[in-house]
């Protein structure tokens, strides 16, 4: 079971996807909302979108948020998933189970719980 405080899942039509211009395009408007959201609350994430994915990476607290979508060899679904991730790798933490209990007022968890919610109001998810 994952951990629900470092994890999230969402769904979105693939049309909506293509008349982005494919998931290229897609990650590329995902990561602008993020890098936007991000430099407004001060977190000092670094978004890059390598192959179709969103990462946000704060070097110095060694945390990351990984934004994916989960795409069918085909592409020809009618929706797919797209999952959050969120990881601290100097403490091991991540959506698998935690070694250690993780608490609300965690900052890691914190923030991932304002970057769900940012996705959650955007338009393309279902």
């Amino acid at each position: 079971m994952l951990n629900s405080d470092l994890h999230a899942k969402w769904r979105m039509r693939t049309s909506v996807m293509r008349l982005a211009g494919g998931p290229e395009a897609q990650a590329d408007l995902f990561a602008s909302r993020l890098r936007t959201f991000l430099r407004e609350t001060g977190a000092p994430f670094i978004v890059s979108t390598p192959t179709r994915m969103i990462l946000a990476w704060d070097e110095a607290a060694r945390q990351m948020l990984i934004l994916a979508p989960q795409l069918g060899p085909l592409f020809d679904e009618p929706e797919l998933a797209y999952e959050l991730c969120g990881y601290d790798l100097a403490r091991g933490l991540g959506p698998n189970p935690a070694p250690e209990p993780v608490t609300p007022s965690d900052p890691l968890v914190r923030r991932f719980g304002a970057v769900r919610q940012l996705i959650s109001d955007w338009p393309e998810f279902l």
